[in-house]
């Protein structure tokens, strides 16, 4: 929930009172659904839990709707399968739409580049919180700091809320 709106967000802002509010919350619960979906491709297929892959299915999504959804659904909970069926549903314009909304979102991930960065998972949020850990980026700035911005604000994001977070364990045992 948390990446398919920072995906939205980045690519429309905050606007969530025009005109598009509507098609920009059916591209996050496309978005959800999706990710979801690549996330639970993590045990059997890591090579396919990816962001490239997220934005594949979503072109597929537009084209051969039907078989999609259906593979989509059977890898969601019932609580996204809910809110992705009710995206899906209804005038296939605006469907479309809602989709075309997500495409958008997630172009930048259709970079070969960017696609190979974000194909492994070598960085665990959770072992930052117990260990000392020093990250180095070196982006040059100017095209491409603006080139690799939405995967920084994505990763500071996740960062920053998985290190602010209390633990499972620490939080069950405040209340």
């Amino acid at each position: 929930d948390q990446l398919a709106q920072i995906v939205i967000s980045q690519k429309y802002g905050g606007d969530s009172g025009t005109d598009n509010a509507f098609f920009h919350g059916g591209g996050k619960r496309i978005l959800k659904a999706i990710f979801e979906c690549c996330i639970k491709l993590l045990k059997d297929r890591p090579d396919l839990a990816t962001m490239h892959t997220a934005y594949e299915l979503l072109s597929l999504l537009m084209y051969k709707r039907v078989e999609t959804a259906g593979y989509i659904l059977a890898h969601v909970s019932e609580r996204t399968a809910v809110e992705f069926k009710g995206a899906i549903g209804g005038n296939p314009k605006g469907v479309n739409d809602k989709i075309s909304t997500a495409q958008e979102a997630m172009e930048f991930f259709s970079n070969p580049v960017v696609a190979q960065l974000t194909c492994r998972n070598d960085i665990s949020f959770e072992e930052m919180r117990e260990q000392r850990v020093f990250l180095c980026f070196q982006i040059k700035e100017g095209k491409q700091l603006e080139r690799y911005a939405p995967l920084l604000n994505i990763f500071y994001s996740f960062l920053f809320n998985s290190v602010l977070s209390l633990p499972e364990k620490e939080a069950a045992k405040k209340l």
